[in-house]
């Protein structure tokens, strides 16, 4: 027999076997597969940085209803539209 005809048989003795992924779910396979990658931690931890930013700046600027003598910032920052 020749070279290829070998690696043919051995790649249909093993086409139905069932992998090491026996019963994972597609989305905790493809989660298992992007917490390896380094370019998708980096990119998570930059949005969550940009995320949390956001969220503390916006906080930080709107006006408690306590202040007295609010500015024009204020009042535009904090009147609904």
């Amino acid at each position: 027999m020749s070279m290829k005809t070998d690696k043919i048989d051995a790649l249909a003795k093993t086409a139905g076997r069932i992998g090491d992924d026996a019963g994972v779910s597609l989305a905790a396979a493809a989660w298992r597969r992007l917490r390896r990658n380094p370019v998708f931690i980096t990119g998570a931890v930059i949005i969550s940085a940009f995320v949390v930013l956001a969220a503390t700046r916006s906080a930080a600027t709107c006006c408690p209803a306590s202040w007295s003598g609010r500015s024009r910032r204020c009042w535009s920052v904090c009147s609904p539209r």
